[in-house]
C-alpha cells in the first residue's frame, strides 16, 4: 500500500487554491500471488495473478477536475521447456495479460488528457543460454 499526498491543502495562495487539496499521486495498492509447480505432470509451470488499485484524486490544483479511481487485473502464466525434456533447458514461454477490467477513462492533468492504459496481451520465447 502506498499513500498518496492529495489530503494536504494549500494554507496561502496567491492564486485562488487556498483551502483546496494538492494534486499528488493517488492512494495505490497491490497484490500479486505466484504458483510454480516443480514436480509432477505440470512439473514446468508458473501461473501469477494480481490485481492494482488507485484511489481517485484531483487532477487539478483548482479541484475542478477529478481522476477516477481504478482497479485492474493481471494474469501471468509460463513454462520451463527444460523441466519437459533435459536438452531444452533454458526454453521457456511467458505469456503476460495485463489491466484487465480497464476501462476508456481519460485522465486529465494539468498538462494535459490521456486515455487509461488499455488491456494488453503479450508472449515471449526465449532461450538462455
Amino acid at each position: 500500500f502506498t499513500p498518496g499526498e492529495q489530503r494536504w491543502e494549500h494554507r496561502r495562495s496567491s492564486d485562488g487554491v487556498e483551502g483546496n487539496e494538492y494534486t499528488a499521486v493517488p492512494d495505490t495498492a497491490s497484490i500479486w500471488v505466484y504458483y510454480e509447480a516443480e514436480t509432477g505432470p505440470a512439473a514446468g509451470l508458473t501461473l501469477g495473478a494480481g490485481v492494482r488499485y488507485g484511489s481517485e484524486s484531483w487532477a487539478d490544483e483548482a479541484n475542478t477536475l477529478r481522476r477516477d479511481s481504478t482497479l485492474v487485473f493481471d494474469l501471468a502464466a509460463g513454462y520451463d521447456f527444460g523441466a519437459l525434456r533435459p536438452d531444452w533447458a533454458g526454453v521457456t514461454l511467458d505469456l503476460n495479460a495485463n489491466n484487465l477490467g480497464a476501462t476508456d477513462a481519460v485522465y486529465c492533468e494539468p498538462w494535459g488528457c490521456y486515455f487509461n492504459e488499455q488491456p494488453s496481451v503479450s508472449a515471449a520465447l526465449t532461450y538462455r543460454f
